[in-house]
Order: C-alpha cells, then sequence, then structure tokens
C-alpha cells in the first residue's frame, strides 16, 4: 500500500528527474547559441571605449585650437600697439 509520503517522494522523483532531463536538454540545445552570444558585451564595451576615446581627443584637439587662436590675437594686438 502506498501512502501520502511515499507518493509524494516518488511525485518529487519524477518531476526532479524530467526536469533534469529538460534543463539538460536545453543546456545542450542552447549552449551554442550562448557561445556565439558571449562576445557581444565585449564588443558593446569595446565601441564604448573607442568611441570615448575618440570623442575625448577630438574635444581635446578642439581646445588647443582656441588657446592657439586666442594667443594669435594676442600677439597681434601687442604687434598692433608697439607699432
Amino acid at each position: 500500500m502506498i501512502t501520502g509520503m511515499t507518493a509524494l517522494r516518488w511525485l518529487f522523483g519524477t518531476v526532479g528527474v524530467l526536469l533534469g532531463v529538460v534543463l539538460l536538454i536545453l543546456g545542450v540545445v542552447l549552449s551554442p547559441v550562448l557561445i556565439l552570444l558571449a562576445p557581444v558585451p565585449i564588443l558593446i564595451y569595446l565601441a564604448w571605449k573607442f568611441w570615448h576615446v575618440r570623442r575625448k581627443a577630438t574635444r581635446g584637439m578642439e581646445r588647443q585650437r582656441k588657446r592657439a587662436r586666442k594667443g594669435a590675437r594676442k600677439a597681434k594686438k601687442r604687434v598692433e600697439k608697439s607699432l
């Protein structure tokens, strides 16, 4: 005769085995997809880093040009005053 506890143990055992088999099959099926998707976050990070460095360099060059123009204007004024 099957008692309530035995029935529960049998049910959970069967569900556990079925769940394990399903997860194993999903793991085997999805692992190639996950391996292909693994580099995506790395590529996104590298693209962001490249964009950030390029933007920083561009801003630095613009600042240098501004300083050079400002210095040229000051020098021009000094030359005009001395003449």
